[in-house]
C-alpha cells in the first residue's frame, strides 16, 4: 500500500495516505469508546428499564369436587 502510494505520487501521496488513516484510526478509537460506553451500562444507571420477558397465563386445572374425595379414581369429571 505505501509502496503503491510513493509509486503514483511520491512523498506527498504517502502523507497523504498516513493522514487518512490516521483519520479512520480516530473514528474507530470513537467509536470503541461509545460501544464501551453502552456495554458498561445497566438497569441502574440507564434511562431504560429491563427487558422482562412476556408473561404467559397459565390455565389452571378445575378445583376439586367432593366426588374427587369419594372416588380417587376420578379425575374431577362426571360421566352423566
Amino acid at each position: 500500500m505505501i509502496q503503491s502510494a510513493f509509486d503514483a505520487g511520491g512523498l506527498d501521496a504517502i502523507c497523504e495516505l498516513f493522514a487518512t488513516l490516521e483519520a479512520a484510526a480516530a473514528k474507530l478509537e470513537a467509536r470503541v469508546t461509545e460501544l464501551e460506553k453502552r456495554l458498561n451500562k445497566n438497569s441502574s444507571n440507564s434511562n431504560k428499564p429491563p427487558i422482562k420477558p412476556a408473561q404467559t397465563a397459565k390455565k389452571s386445572s378445575p378445583p376439586p369436587t367432593a366426588n374427587d374425595f369419594k372416588n380417587p379414581t376420578t379425575t374431577g369429571f362426571s360421566a352423566a
